[in-house]
């Protein structure tokens, strides 16, 4: 049922190209990772294949974003390389 203002869907009826004609705030994805130097690029790249029209799909978010929590290897170089924006958070 629509309600004035919203966009409701269940997974049967979404439509993604409606969506992202529908939204009127910036959308960011955010990845928590440590360590992960050997599958951070894979992981942004399937998100920018999936939700983005510069990956074959359409806008649905606006940014990729790597919170790197403090990582010893090369996760945050991985993650830039694949195109994401890196957060580094440090270690806790």
């Amino acid at each position: 049922m629509e309600q004035p203002g919203r966009l409701i869907f269940n997974h049967g009826e979404f439509d993604a190209v409606r969506l992202a004609r529908a939204r009127t705030a910036r959308v960011s994805v955010c990845i928590p990772a440590r360590d992960e130097e050997k599958t951070v690029a894979a992981v942004v790249g399937a998100v920018h294949r999936a939700l983005t029209a510069a990956g074959g799909g359409v806008d649905l978010v606006d940014e990729i974003v790597v919170v790197d929590d403090g990582s010893a290897d090369a996760t945050a170089a991985e993650a830039e390389r694949a195109g994401a924006r890196v957060i580094s958070a440090g270690a806790g």
